[in-house]
């Protein structure tokens, strides 16, 4: 096995003149992915993610969908600041399903955690909600909201349904507020 830390440090500056970045990210990890086949070893590069959170695993990868469309195997570690709960997502070519496994982080080691990842998520991002909201007058604007978080709106919408399902929120005019 072999671990990259990181794939922009090997790789250095790229000048693409006139080439599509896609086509430049192939063309850069093709040789090294015909390597791995080849010798029958595992390559790992470590990469970075973009800002802000996405429900597509291939979506969450800094630079092109050349990165992570050669990649045989993904596997992100996706952190989430409001709450214990880690996630590592693993995808992959020869997999069936994703793998969500929900970790946490304490005295340096890293710790398998029994709860529902996609669960926790969902209860962490609505309670960001609520939260936002008591510290905005009870009210919450998508657009301040998403911003300031790093989240999508898709993913804001789906959880302000869930509040209104709940009766712990309403939509009016500008946004939503809490229901007293």
């Amino acid at each position: 096995m072999i671990v990259i830390d990181t794939f922009g440090k090997i790789r250095g500056a790229k000048n693409l003149g006139n080439k599509n970045a896609y086509n430049v990210d192939v063309d850069d990890l093709s040789p090294i992915h015909d390597l791995a086949k080849r010798k029958h070893i595992a390559i790992i590069f470590v990469h970075h993610q973009r800002k802000g959170e996405t429900e597509d695993i291939f979506d969450s990868s800094s630079g092109t969908l050349g990165i992570t469309g050669t990649a045989d195997t993904l596997i992100v570690l996706l952190r989430n600041r409001s709450t214990d709960l880690q996630i590592l997502r693993i995808t992959g070519r020869d997999m069936k399903d994703d793998i969500e496994i929900g970790l946490s982080f304490e005295d340096g080691i890293w710790q398998k955690e029994k709860a529902d990842p996609k669960k926790e998520r969902r209860s962490g991002l609505k309670d960001s909600i609520l939260d936002w909201a008591r510290g905005h007058g009870g009210l919450i604007s998508t657009r301040e909201f998403c911003l300031a978080m790093g989240v999508s709106r898709s993913q804001f919408y789906a959880r302000a349904a869930d509040l209104m399902r709940e009766g712990r929120i309403e939509k009016v005019e500008g946004g939503y507020r809490l229901v007293k």
